[in-house]
């Protein structure tokens, strides 16, 4: 009787064991089910298959935030049904859908058109259309549809915002090789920096929208979208903070940095400029008509709208005559400065309509950094200390001079240059080049060549960088 008794106990135990593991598996199971329901319906909203979302999420109620995605689901395919009737000139349907919607998407808005007259209606479809453009920066298309609305709001005023937008993309650098530290923009429009070993005074934390950039030593400079100006980084007491300086809160078209200053070019074609004025820098801010700058350690340069040059800061008077004496510096496409700083080592390019260069030396040109004669059908140009470095057509890289140091030697670096292809940005800063390209896949690249020291040439993660 004992040994039944212990026989059905046992007999229990198992039977609870197996049903109790069968009741686990099959609950482990369920929740991995449902969880996979949930991925799938979380992606294909994400997707914008709503239909296929909402059917998904059904099957599993209040799993998680499903609702919530149904009803966001829902309200998506409400919103691209008034959209449609909008579209279709179904005024009246369109009206009762977008006042169901509320305020989801810019519904609001579009309640608005719905009981516009025809011609007002067709106003605020093209304002909208332009501003669409003109937000993601395709400014010729914006400004044509500004101009086919005349006086319609502001449209005059966002038909000058546009051509500034398009001189400021023209001008921007988006990538520059400094002295120690090499920054980019990124296409999200935040800012790329080499890791050199004193960045305490380097903040890019509220910097945003950023089309153009410019560096010398510890200063950097920086222009967003709209033209304004942010600055960063500190050279010595020299105060470079443009933050609630005179001018420094109006449009800009361009921006550049040199040793312990910066300047701007205004929308109106008037330079300004902050810090170092040793060798005269802020004369600059005398220039009328400006439409091109450029700057160097220590000179600055600027093209105006006659295509005469300007030139401030150390050997301005014997760079000034030069140029002044030699017609063919007048109506120069492009132009940049370099140099050590020192009196007597300043040099300046200029590159011609028809892809030729030309360069002139304020003293003796002991690297060959002017020797520039040979080349031709040159699209892009820049200026470093002791070289210069240009892209062709084809999109390879030429140099003239070298980094003038004896731990890297000049050819070594021309011979590294020499294996860059594809290259549409370039900086020669000191020492060092930077240079963007194309890989095969379509992403811009970015490589550098020269002294290393401080890092100016590592770009771990710069896999994004912006060229307009």
């Amino acid at each position: 009787m004992q040994h039944k008794r212990i026989v059905s106990i046992i007999s229990f135990c198992i039977v609870f064991i197996i049903g109790f593991s069968c009741f686990v598996v099959y609950a482990f199971y369920e929740k991995a089910r449902i969880a996979g329901i949930y991925e799938d319906g979380v992606k294909a909203y994400e997707d914008g298959d709503y239909d296929e979302a909402i059917e998904l999420l059904n099957t599993i109620g209040d799993y998680q935030d499903a609702i919530q995605y149904i009803e966001n689901a829902e309200r998506w395919n409400k919103y691209s049904e008034a959209i449609s009737y909008y579209e279709s000139g179904d005024y009246e349907e369109a009206y009762q859908l977008f006042v169901e919607l509320g305020d989801f998407e810019n519904s609001r808005q579009y309640l608005i058109k719905t009981q516009l007259p025809e011609v007002s209606r067709v106003q605020a479809d093209t304002y909208q259309e332009a501003m669409d453009y003109y937000e993601n920066k395709d400014y010729e298309k914006a400004k044509v549809l500004f101009e086919q609305l005349t006086d319609y709001k502001n449209s005059q005023v966002m038909i000058i915002k546009c051509e500034n937008g398009e001189k400021r993309l023209e001008l921007a650098t988006t990538v520059c090789a400094g002295v120690n530290s090499t920054v980019a923009v990124s296409v999200d429009g935040s800012v790329y920096i080499t890791d050199y070993y004193d960045r305490s005074n380097v903040n890019f934390s509220n910097w945003r929208d950023i089309v153009s950039i410019s560096c010398h030593g510890y200063l950097y400079i920086g222009l967003d979208g709209e033209g304004r100006v942010y600055s960063t980084g500190k050279f010595g007491n020299l105060d470079t903070d443009v933050n609630g300086k005179p001018g420094w809160d109006e449009e800009f078209i361009a921006v550049a940095a040199g040793e312990q200053y910066i300047i701007g070019l205004k929308a109106d074609g008037t330079v300004l400029h902050l810090g170092r004025n040793y060798e005269d820098q802020k004369d600059c801010e005398k220039w009328k008509d400006i439409v091109y700058i450029a700057s160097g350690r220590r000179t600055i340069v600027g093209l105006d709208k006659d295509g005469r040059i300007h030139v401030a800061g150390q050997d301005a008077a014997v760079l000034q005559e030069y140029v002044d004496d030699h017609s063919e510096w007048f109506d120069l496409k492009s132009i940049d400065v370099g140099g050590s700083g020192e009196k007597g080592d300043t040099h300046i390019v200029g590159l011609l309509d028809d892809g030729s260069v030309i360069a002139y030396m304020s003293g003796k040109d002991k690297y060959g950094k002017c020797q520039v004669e040979k080349w031709d059908e040159i699209v892009t140009i820049s200026a470093g200390e002791n070289h210069t470095v240009g892209i062709t057509k084809d999109k390879r890289v030429v140099i003239a001079g070298n980094d003038g140091t004896k731990e890297y030697p000049g050819k070594e670096f021309l011979d590294k240059t020499k294996n860059w292809e594809n290259v549409i940005a370039i900086s020669a800063g000191t020492n060092y080049t930077v240079s963007v390209m194309t890989d095969k896949d379509g992403n811009n690249v970015i490589c550098g060549a020269g002294y290393e020291d401080q890092g100016q040439i590592e770009f771990a993660g710069w896999n994004d960088v912006r060229v307009w």
